[in-house]
């Protein structure tokens, strides 16, 4: 089902997940360092889609439409995803590394890409040599 610019709840709930993860892409902000490196190795070398698209970000739902529409204008099942990874996790492939997932797998990466729109930044620790003084 699509919603469009016409659909007036559709746009409400793009404008509140605009704010929620106003970082941006959530499984962008979840990738570990070790993904990272995967991932920018496949990209330099072609194996990914020619350019891949981490600028669009798309309103993607964790609990698709089709299995559960009563989610379909919840906020907590709507989150920022970049073009890239929400083909990726749509296709039941690993976000980072586009090897096949199962579904156990594909649930584990929403989760964890989840929780980093409720993560507080991590405050910087002042060398103690700097003092208080800062």
């Amino acid at each position: 089902m699509r919603r469009g610019s016409d659909d007036k709840q559709w746009q409400e709930v793009k404008a509140i997940i605009r704010e929620l993860d106003a970082a941006g892409c959530i499984f962008c902000r979840a990738i570990t360092p070790t993904e990272k490196i995967i991932q920018d190795r496949d990209v330099k070398e072609g194996k990914v889609e020619s350019p891949p698209n981490f600028t669009t970000l798309d309103p993607a739902h964790h609990i698709a439409v089709s299995s559960n529409a009563a989610l379909m204008y919840d906020p907590d099942n709507v989150f920022q995803v970049c073009r890239f990874h929400h083909t990726r996790i749509d296709n039941r492939l690993n976000p980072y590394t586009g090897d096949k997932i199962t579904e156990e797998e594909q649930e584990a990466f929403w989760q964890r890409a989840m929780a980093v729109r409720y993560q507080k930044p991590k405050k910087a620790k002042i060398p103690d040599f700097l003092g208080d003084d800062l």
